[in-house]
C-alpha cells in the first residue's frame, strides 16, 4: 500500500500536539499548585516561566554553533572540488528549491556511521551536518532521501519545539535544583538559631521548599519522558515530509535499511545532541526494541517501524525481509 504523506502528517502533527499541550498543562497546575499550597501567590509559577524563558532564549541564539562545534563540523565550501560534497550541495539546492526553503549551510563530521542532523532556531538560518559515513555508504536517492527528512525539520520548526520543551524540562529541573540546595541551607539556620519562634518559622520554609523540590523534580522526569515521546512522533512527522517532498519514500527507507545493517555508534554524538539526529546515535539496541521501557526511554522510534510506514508494509515483513539479508 502505497504511503499517504498528508495522512501521516496530519496524525503525527495531532499527536505531537496533545503531547505538547498536555506536558506544558502538567507543569502549569503543578506549579500553580505548589503557588496555591504554600501561599506563594504566583512566585514558583513565575520563576519557572522566567527561567525557561531565558533558556529558550539562549538555546535558540547560540544553540546551532554549539552543536556544530561539539562534533567538530566542517562546513562544506561552495567551490569544493569533492565529488560527493559538490552532489550534497546539489541535492540540497534542489531540495530547496522543491521546498520553497532558503537553502542551509552544509556541513561535514568526520564520523564512519551514516547519520544526519539539522539545526538552527529558523528557516533562514538553518545547518545540515552529515556525516563522512553517510557520504561513503549511500548513494545519491538515498542521500536525498535523508537531506529531506533534515530539511522537513527546518519546515517543521522541530528544531524550535524541541528547544522550547527541553528548557521547560530544564527549567523544571533547576527549580527543583534551587529549591532543594534552598531547602538545606534553611534548615541548617534553623537549627543554629537561638529564638525557638525563629527556628519553627524558619524549618517550615525549608520543609516547603523541599516539597517544592520534590514535586517539581517527579514533574521534571515526567516532562522529560514526554518529550521523547514528542521526538520519536516529529521523527515520523519528518519522515513523511520529506517523503513528499522528493515523491519517493524509497530513498530514505533504503538509507534507514542501511542504517539499520551498519551497527556503528555516532561518537560525535552525546546526550544532549542525541534527538537531533536522523537515527539513535547511542542507544541503538534500546531504539531497536519494542516495550514500555523502550518507549519510555528513547528519542527515536525504531528504524523497522519507519522503514515499514514508508514502504507501505507491516514491522513484520520488514523484519523478515531484513532477516534474509
Amino acid at each position: 500500500m502505497a504511503m499517504n504523506f498528508y495522512e501521516q502528517q496530519k496524525k503525527n502533527l495531532l499527536k505531537t500536539t496533545l503531547l505538547v499541550i498536555l506536558m506544558f498543562a502538567i507543569v502549569t497546575v503543578a506549579g500553580i499548585g505548589l503557588d496555591y499550597a504554600f501561599g506563594t501567590g504566583f512566585l514558583i509559577t513565575g520563576v519557572l516561566i522566567v527561567i525557561t524563558l531565558i533558556q529558550t532564549v539562549v538555546s535558540l541564539s547560540s544553540g546551532a554553533g554549539i552543536v556544530l562545534k561539539s562534533v567538530n563540523a566542517q562546513e562544506v565550501n561552495p567551490d569544493t572540488k569533492d565529488l560527493e560534497q559538490k552532489q550534497l550541495l546539489n541535492i540540497i539546492e534542489e531540495l530547496s528549491l522543491a521546498s520553497g526553503l532558503p537553502k542551509p549551510k552544509i556541513y561535514v563530521m568526520n564520523d564512519a556511521s551514516i547519520n544526519a542532523f539539522a539545526t538552527g532556531s529558523k528557516p533562514e538560518k538553518a545547518h545540515v551536518c552529515v556525516t563522512t559515513g553517510l557520504l561513503q555508504h549511500l548513494n545519491r536517492e538515498e542521500t536525498e532521501g535523508v537531506l529531506a527528512h533534515e530539511l522537513a525539520h527546518v519546515k517543521n520548526r522541530d528544531i524550535l519545539l524541541m528547544t522550547t520543551v527541553s528548557a521547560l524540562v530544564g527549567g523544571v529541573l533547576l527549580l527543583s535544583m534551587i529549591a532543594f540546595r534552598g531547602g538545606l541551607t534553611l534548615f541548617q539556620t534553623g537549627g543554629r538559631s537561638r529564638k525557638s519562634k525563629d527556628s519553627g518559622g524558619i524549618a517550615g520554609i525549608a520543609v516547603a521548599m523541599l516539597l517544592t523540590a520534590g514535586v517539581m523534580f517527579l514533574i521534571g522526569q515526567i516532562s522529560r519522558l514526554m518529550t521523547f515521546a514528542i521526538s520519536r512522533k516529529r521523527e515520523f512527522l519528518a519522515d513523511a515530509t520529506g517523503a513528499e517532498m522528493t515523491r519517493n519514500p524509497m530513498g530514505l527507507s533504503l538509507a534507514l535499511r542501511k542504517i539499520l545493517n551498519l551497527p556503528v555508534i555516532t561518537k560525535s554524538a552525546n546526550s544532549a545532541t542525541a534527538h537531533l539526529f536522523i537515527s539513535e546515535p547511542k542507544k541503538r539496541s534500546l531504539a531497536e526494541k519494542r516495550g514500555l521501557l523502550a518507549n519510555l526511554l528513547s528519542t527515536h522510534p525504531p528504524l523497522i517501524d519507519r522503514i515499514a510506514i514508508l514502504e507501505g508494509k507491516d514491522s513484520q515483513t520488514i523484519e523478515r525481509e531484513l532477516s534474509q539479508t
